[in-house]
């Protein structure tokens, strides 16, 4: 009976490993970086990239015309070919 146990909590583990794993890969597509490689890096290292993606800002800023995400010293979005407004200003 015990061994049945032990083995049910393994499989919730590897359940919750690789979700965590397709969660951090999800994450890191919706901020423009390699999903697949977050995915791949996910199932070695575990929660540990899924609250990494869940923490760092994705870089960039949101164009106020089309909503894409592009880089934020950016004069001219890359996607609509509009001026974005971030010339000269001074980005941290």
């Amino acid at each position: 009976m015990a061994d049945m146990f032990a083995s049910a909590s393994l499989l919730v583990l590897a359940y919750w490993w690789i979700g965590s794993a397709a969660v951090a890969g999800a994450l890191a597509a919706r901020k423009r970086e390699n999903g697949f490689a977050a995915f791949f890096v996910g199932m070695i290292c575990g929660p540990l990239v899924m609250l990494y993606f869940m923490a760092v800002p994705a870089y960039g800023t949101r164009c106020p015309a089309c909503g894409e995400t592009h880089a934020r010293m950016a004069m001219v979005c890359p996607f609509c070919a509009r001026k974005t407004g971030q010339a000269g200003k001074r980005v941290l």
